[in-house]
């Protein structure tokens, strides 16, 4: 028979009813097999107890409704606004009733007992409109909708600032997006006007941080203002702020600990009866503080979410105290939950449905197991049970929607730039934008972990609150009781390789922040595919479910999120350059405003500063000065070696012309010895045109007292002295004289005051420098070189020709704009390369030897502390690594960190001996993110050593006993003997090696300088050349040498070596890793990241190990007489810094000095006087560090730094801001003003940690296998160091072209 072809589309819709209608009957009515009566652990998973007493009792609760609910008949509809109108739910109700492991089976109400009701999403939740009950019917089964207000606790974390953001904005990120990363799409216009108002309660204000987010959410909505003004899109953005909201009354902002009972019962306050009753709006008239309003209209709380908690990381610093947030915390809400005349009895016929909010409670996962064995790995899961339980234990009596929402780890949700620096991905994020090295461990457990936007983790929050409140709304729903559990799993990462997760997101950052970033992924454990592909199956499975229970899909990629993410670090960092430019670009102070600066100097010792073929020399009094010196006033290097620093006592008047007149004085002495008086510094005439003279012996030759400060450049602040006209001759009748060299050529520096003619040496300028003034807070403020030093922060040139260092002139002090600028032009156009979609990504760059490392030329820039990216790499200059720690590593309550002790306890804390605090602290809470793997090595297992054998007839330094024996060594120079002796116990063949260590005892040589010395070196690469060249594995990365004498490797190093060898320096040696004490990277001999910066050997080792074996030998910082002590002498490098901080101190009493300056405690001697000083004073000393760093660190006094450009020992390894304080060297002046801001409780901490860190400073022979000391130290920088691979130079395209 034939079958008309029109007719096959009419059976084909007839088939697919037919079968559409028998699955509905299947699903409707048929038994669910996952809870087989025959199953024991059915009831005990879904905390049903009661099944019997339901078909009895459930009738006179639920009435109507329950035949709505069974008959699958009733109809959720319509939507809560937040940009979502007529939202569609999903079927958070069914999995409630299902054994899928996630969400779990966790449905409370011991009442009802709805184990096996069936509530179908399709007919429930809105998904269709079948066997739907009109319009009106839903409607009369609806309770009056009142002004939405939601609590929000912990609102001012990471999660919920972005909760809140999402709630005012009305944006619902999740869909509608264009290109996944930068744009936001409200789905309603009206989304804004949203009738919402958002209690945020925290212990901390960071609303700065949320007008951030506010304000950097693009505006989706278009302006309703004609023409291009852009003052529109400002206007609009200026809305968006928290103060804005305030004041309309959608936000308020409450200042509290989620654990006051008192406070969380009172915003839960519930609408009174009478008010519920007569008009609906259950409204309270409150008086709130900053807002606008004498008052506003605040509704009963609607719903909760609660994120007031620990993060999983921070939660590891105090166990304790994170329980004790969850556990009260939950409790204060559940109390304020409670209904007076409530009946919440399981076999009560006519129990009251109470007005009570719905709760959901979003928790992140463990943080990332980083290391083996780590501390306190599981406190964030061990803190939750006791919170869940009392929730599941509140829904058995009582009527409540609540979820609890299991988010990925806090390590794998990206995207909030405020989240801790030490994190792993914002590490991975900060370390590629400064350049600075990128290794990750993959590690069996953390290959597919899931990452997760913190947009989409946002939004996954609020559509969960959707579904609570539209439920809660329902008549026929609002008796039942659930606590419903659901895990939120992101999109997922694809795999281009088996590399780790983690692995290509540090290759993603990498490549988008076009970074010369060394990086290395290290491989460790073995790999189960099996239980891989299981674990991808079941995250596959759980983003089902997630879907179907929530209605909403995590859909922002792994790339668009870090995109987003670096992007807000980025405007963060813009904003904050925008104002130091125009501090450090404004326009140059005016001629008299300089001169007032001059005047305000008057009777300040300074430094008379000039270039002299680009090193920086000094105008400086000449009594106790080395050499011949005819004159009390001489030309010499501006930073002394011998004779301290050389500077004049300057006054300051306006002269005749109105200019600034100055006059030189120098002190007089006695037999060699200070008389406290001073002679005025004359120019006097002589045969050969003048020279500078003192007054008492200059006479009738005297020519001028005073010089005229003529300004010549107002942004250097320089200026030329000249002599004043001669008397009798009228102004302009003869040309100026203006002090100059009166020969360039000369090795004696002599000066002159002359007209220069056309062709000859022009007029020198000199720049002043201050280095002593009396004490007038005035004086301080007006000269601006009290905050920028030309001295300290130039470029240091050396080795020079006569073996000194010099310093050119100044690198930093004259291009800090610059740099700034350079700065803030690499974020435009990094920012535009993000944001564009268009723009190719860059290939895999080819990676490979540090020499051939395209970055390792270039300078190092600038850190600053107080920046959102403490540094950030450019064009001319790349990163390393910094002291400025992470405030918020510590947890929300920093002052119980690391201790047992709770933040909010009426109870009085017990005290805390030191000897208690120091063994608290884990060793891992001080180690550095990209160093806590390799620490976390057994010392076996770190990279093994060759030691390079040398013949008697090069290594003699054991002939010696001033070379291996600390007391008979002239200087304390011996690392290299500890260091070398120690490894050659453990040494291994060249072939088994991960690296080889090449002898060279530098220390052994007082005069370093010598040519034997040299030829010492020379003699021992080359015979290590011969041993490391058979070996093809051995490579520049993988060579060490120590360098334990004063400069490091900067002593001649290879320029020098090229001299004696006569040669090139061979290859691989002259990349080989230094092992050095000296970390000055205003060198060029210092290799940042790549050198290993170690500690030096103390002449007192034996003595601080004596003197404070234990701990409980050092005194506590609050019983320590004095705020600071300085010991040592003025000159070298810290020569200037040095004499600042002894400005006014050299002869004050040493029983009421608060800062001792060389003078010792009363009745003490050196090592007494640290057990006194509640900080060390560690200004540079000859190079840029001292020995009496390791010495007051091992006493247990707390290190100030009057550092800038300098790594100390193992900076990329441990947290110098928890165990020391770093005050900039332009501040040298200010170090008592300085140190007294710190509490007792902040000296007490930092005193501990100093404590917990000393045996890292401190050698002690025979015993460096046995403890983590120096070696342990070093061997843990061979390991950050040996597998990174360097992007090369021609591999890829240049990344220094692309920026």
């Amino acid at each position: 028979m034939a079958i008309r072809l029109g007719v096959l589309p009419r059976l084909a819709l007839v088939a697919f009813l037919v079968i559409f209608i028998l699955h509905f009957l299947s699903t409707s009515l048929g038994p669910r097999e996952e809870f087989a009566d025959d199953d024991p652990n059915w009831s005990e998973r879904l905390g049903l107890d009661h099944y019997a007493d339901w078909e009895a009792g459930v009738a006179d609760r639920l009435g109507d409704g329950m035949d709505k609910v069974r008959d699958s008949l009733g109809v959720i509809k319509g939507g809560l606004g937040w940009g979502v109108q007529g939202t569609r739910l999903g079927s958070l109700y069914e999995l409630i009733l299902t054994s899928n492991p996630s969400p779990g089976p966790a449905y409370f109400d011991e009442r009802t007992s709805l184990d096996r009701l069936r509530l179908s999403s399709t007919r429930v939740l809105g998904h269709s409109s079948g066997n739907a009950p009109d319009d009106a019917d839903d409607d009369d089964s609806t309770t009056p909708a009142n002004r939405r207000h939601i609590l929000v606790t912990g609102g001012f974390g990471s999660m919920g600032k972005h909760v809140v953001r999402d709630l005012l904005l009305g944006l619902n990120g999740h869909k509608g997006r264009t290109n996944g990363f930068d744009e936001w799409t409200a789905l309603d216009s009206k989304s804004d006007e949203e009738d919402i108002l958002i209690t945020l309660l925290d212990v901390d204000d960071r609303s700065s941080e949320l007008n951030h987010l506010l304000q950097s959410a693009p505006i989706s909505t278009p302006l309703k203002v004609k023409g291009t003004d852009p003052r529109a899109q400002a206007f609009t953005s200026s809305e968006r702020t928290v103060s804005s909201f305030k004041r309309k009354g959608k936000l308020r902002i409450i200042l509290g600990d989620v654990r006051d009972q008192d406070l969380i019962k009172s915003l839960l306050l519930p609408a009174p009866a009478s008010e519920t009753q007569t008009s609906g709006s259950g409204f309270r008239k409150v008086k709130l503080k900053n807002h606008v309003e004498s008052a506003v209209l605040i509704p009963p709380v609607s719903g909760i979410i609660h994120l007031a908690a620990y993060s999983p990381s921070a939660c590891r610093v105090n166990p304790m105290d994170c329980a004790d947030v969850e556990m009260s915390g939950m409790e204060a809400i559940l109390n304020g939950l409670e209904r007076d005349g409530e009946s919440g009895a399981i076999g009560g016929r006519k129990a009251l449905v109470a007005e009570r909010p719905w709760l959901i409670m979003p928790r992140r996962g463990e943080a990332w197991a980083e290391i083996p064995n780590a501390y306190h790995a599981n406190a964030s899961t061990e803190s939750m049970v006791e919170s869940h339980r009392l929730l599941k234990q509140f829904a058995s009596k009582h009527p409540i929607h609540s979820l609890l929402l299991q988010l990925p780890s806090s390590h794998s949700i990206i995207g909030d730039p405020y989240t801790p620096r030490f994190d792993p991905i914002p590490h991975i994020v900060e370390s590629a934008l400064g350049d600075l090295p990128v290794q990750v461990y993959t590690l069996p457990d953390n290959m597919h972990d899931s990452f997760l936007a913190i947009d989409d983790a946002a939004q996954s929050i609020i559509q969960g609150a959707r579904m609570l409140e539209l439920s809660s709304k329902k008549l026929y729903l609002r008796s039942f009781a659930f606590v419903a559990e659901l895990e939120v799993v992101g999109p997922g990462i694809i795999l281009k390789s088996k590399a780790g997760p983690l692995a290509e997101l540090a290759k993603a950052t990498i490549a988008i922040t076009q970074s010369l970033s060394p990086f290395a992924e290290v491989l460790e454990g073995t790999h189960d595919p099996t239980e891989s592909a299981d674990r991808v199956a079941r995250m596959g499975a759980m983003r089902k479910t997630l879907t179907k229970a929530l209605g909403f899909t995590p859909t922002i990629t792994i790339r668009s999120a870090l995109k987003t993410y670096i992007l807000s670090l980025l405007a963060l960092q813009s904003t904050y350059l925008t104002k130091q430019v125009n501090i450090a670009c404004s326009t140059a102070p005016s001629i008299p405003v300089l001169e007032e600066g001059l005047l305000g100097l008057s009777g300040c010792n300074v430094q008379l500063l000039t270039v002299i073929e680009g090193a920086y020399f000094t105008l400086g009094c000449s009594a106790g000065l080395e050499g011949k010196h005819d004159t009390p006033v001489a030309l010499v290097g501006a930073i002394p070696f011998k004779e301290g620093v050389r500077g004049v006592e300057v006054l300051a008047e306006r002269g005749m012309e109105g200019k600034v007149d100055l006059q030189f004085r120098c002190p007089v002495t006695k037999d060699g010895k200070l008389t406290g008086e001073s002679d005025i510094v004359v120019w006097a005439d002589t045969t050969d045109g003048g020279e500078f003279s003192e007054a008492k012996e200059a006479g009738p030759r005297t020519i001028a007292e005073w010089y005229t400060v003529d300004f010549a450049s107002r942004d250097a602040r320089s200026f030329t002295l000249t002599l004043p006209p001669t008397e009798g001759v009228a102004e302009g009748d003869e040309p100026k004289r203006r002090l100059t060299l009166k020969d360039l050529r000369g090795s004696y520096k002599s000066l002159i005051f002359q007209a220069a003619a056309p062709g000859e040496a022009r007029p020198m300028q000199w720049r002043i420098n201050p280095i002593c003034c009396p004490a007038n807070d005035r004086r301080k403020d007006l000269w601006d070189y009290f905050k920028e030093d030309p001295v300290i922060t130039s470029q240091v040139s050396f080795p020079s020709e006569d073996g000194r260092t010099s310093l050119s002139e100044s690198t930093l002090s004259m291009q800090r704009c610059k740099a700034l600028r350079a700065e803030h032009d690499r974020i435009v156009k990094l920012r535009k390369a993000v944001k564009d979609p268009e723009v190719t990504e860059r290939c895999e760059p080819v990676r490979g030897e540090a020499s051939l490392w395209e970055a390792k030329d270039l300078q190092i820039c600038h850190n600053d502390c107080s920046a959102p990216i403490v540094c950030l790499a450019s064009e001319t200059c790349k990163c390393t690594r910094d002291r400025c720690g992470d405030p918020r590593a510590r947890g929300p309550f920093p002052a119980v960190a690391y201790s047992e002790r709770r933040s909010f306890s009426a109870e009085k804390a017990e005290p805390v001996t030191l000897a208690q605090r120091v063994a608290s602290i884990p060793w891992e809470s001080i180690i550095l993110p990209g160093a806590r793997r390799a620490f976390a090595t057994p010392l076996v297992d770190l990279p093994q050593v060759h030691v390079v054998d040398l013949p008697d007839t090069i290594d003699t330094h054991m002939q010696q006993a001033a070379c291996y024996n600390i007391d008979k060594s002239p200087l304390p120079f011996m690392g290299d003997h500890f260091l070398v002796e120690a490894l050659r116990n453990q040494s291994v063949g060249i072939e088994e090696a991960d690296f080889v260590l090449v002898p060279y005892f530098q220390g052994c040589y007082y005069n370093y300088l010598q040519e034997n010395t040299f030829k010492k070196l020379a003699d021992t690469v080359g015979f290590a050349e011969t041993r490391i060249a058979a070996a093809d594995h051995i490579s520049a990365s993988k060579i060490a040498i120590p360098f334990t004498h004063d400069f490091g490797s900067c002593t001649g190093w290879w320029p020098r070596l090229e001299d004696v060898l006569g040669r090139s320096p061979p290859s691989p040696m002259d990349q080989a890793i230094a092992w050095q004490v000296n970390g000055d990277y205003n060198t060029r001999c210092v290799k940042p990241d790549r050198d290993v910066v170690m500690p030096a050997v103390s002449k007192l080792s034996k003595a601080l190990a004596s003197t404070f074996k234990s701990i409980d030998k050092i005194t506590p910082v609050s019983k320590r007489k004095h705020l600071a002590f300085f010991a040592g002498g003025v000159r070298g490098f810290g020569a200037v810094a040095r004499t600042r901080i002894g400005c006014g101190r050299t002869s004050q009493d040493a029983k009421t000095a608060k800062v001792l300056y060389q003078q010792f405690a009363e009745g003490e001697r050196y090592l007494g006087t640290l057990n006194q000083a509640k900080f060390c004073l560690l200004p540079r000393g000859i190079p840029a560090w001292s020995t009496r760093t390791f010495e007051a660190i091992y006493a247990g006094c707390i290190p100030a730094f009057v550092v800038d450009r300098n790594i100390f020992p193992f900076q990329d390894i441990l947290d110098y801001s928890l165990f020391s304080v770093s005050i900039p060297e332009n501040e040298a002046h200010r170090v008592e003003e300085y140190l007294a801001t710190f509490t007792e409780a902040q000296m007490f901490e930092l005193q501990a940690h100093v404590l917990r860190v000393r045996e890292v400073f401190l050698f002690k022979e025979g015993e460096e296998w046995e403890r983590k000391g120096p070696l342990f130290f070093s061997l843990v920088s061979m390991a950050m160091r040996l597998y990174l691979g360097y992007p090369a130079v021609g591999g890829c395209a240049s990344q220094l072209a692309l920026r």
